[in-house]
């Protein structure tokens, strides 16, 4: 194992960016073959440290010469003053076992956990705001079960990915209000609301640039810091009927350009009755 050590020397009155910048870089550098850990740390008012351990040289060199590392830490090189390098092998570690942990220190290990994964699903739906897909699966794990996968998309990971670029398209401009979120060692729910134009195709309806509110309310399962399952319930009649599209019938809720279950014309609806969620 070895350990890259960068301290650098922030400018002034751009700590705080920062912090939230390596924040960012970090949750990405996790994913990266070989990466066991990272770490920030604070030595003066301007001056910090940052730690990254790996499993072995190559795998920490590979990851050092790749393009996406250049791109990704374009955010830190603008925010320093001066930077410096050295990187240690990894001789031994010495740590506590489980039944010598004390109460309080377990405790805030377990904060610290939950407040990780309520991180990494506040970054997931920050990454769509963007419209950066990529971004946004990230922590997901490539073979991820995902319970709302769409007719004819592929499992895992890229299957989701793919819905969610539907989504994009339709929203490319929309706001991804996170309303409330509970977050505990292993999963994570989200209650949401993507308000903003639509265009293109959704639901099976072209849309013209109407204005809509489309509420979820999300769940995924996380495990040492990747999303594992999800799972979502969307309040597609709400959005269809904002779209002024008639929604009696069976609906299931598919994003495709078709109304699965259903063989109805679509019709205006100017009913007020509450929308009912669909899965």
């Amino acid at each position: 194992m070895i350990r890259a050590t960068l301290r650098m020397l922030v400018r002034p009155d751009r700590e705080q960016d920062f912090v939230d910048a390596w924040e960012k870089i970090a949750s990405v550098v996790r994913q990266a073959p070989g990466n066991l850990r990272q770490s920030l740390l604070r030595t003066g008012p301007r001056e910090f440290v940052i730690t990254s351990d790996w499993d072995s040289p190559e795998a920490f060199q590979k990851f050092e010469r790749s393009p996406e590392q250049d791109v990704l830490t374009a955010p830190l090189r603008e925010l320093r003053e001066s930077a410096r390098m050295e990187v240690s092998e990894i001789v031994l570690h010495v740590e506590k076992e489980d039944s010598e942990i004390s109460p309080e220190r377990a405790e805030s290990a377990v904060d610290r956990q939950v407040e990780a994964n309520r991180r990494t699903i506040l970054e997931h739906f920050r990454s769509l705001e963007r419209g950066d897909v990529d971004a946004a699966v990230s922590a997901f794990a490539p073979d991820m079960v995902n319970h709302r996968l769409q007719p004819g998309s592929p499992p895992g990971r890229d299957g989701l990915a793919q819905t969610l670029a539907v989504v994009l398209r339709a929203f490319p401009t929309a706001t991804w209000t996170v309303e409330s979120i509970v977050a505990d060692t292993e999963n994570v729910v989200a209650k949401l609301a993507v308000e903003g134009e639509v265009q293109d195709v959704i639901m099976g309806v072209r849309a013209t640039g109407q204005r809509v509110t489309w509420r979820h309310i999300h769940w995924f399962r996380i495990l040492d810091g990747t999303v594992v399952e999800h799972d979502a319930i969307r309040d597609d009649r709400g959005l269809l009927r904002q779209l002024g599209v008639g929604t009696g019938g069976t609906h299931s809720g598919g994003l495709g350009v078709s109304l699965p279950g259903s063989t109805r014309t679509l019709q205006p609806d100017t009913s007020d009755r509450d929308p009912a969620f669909t899965a």
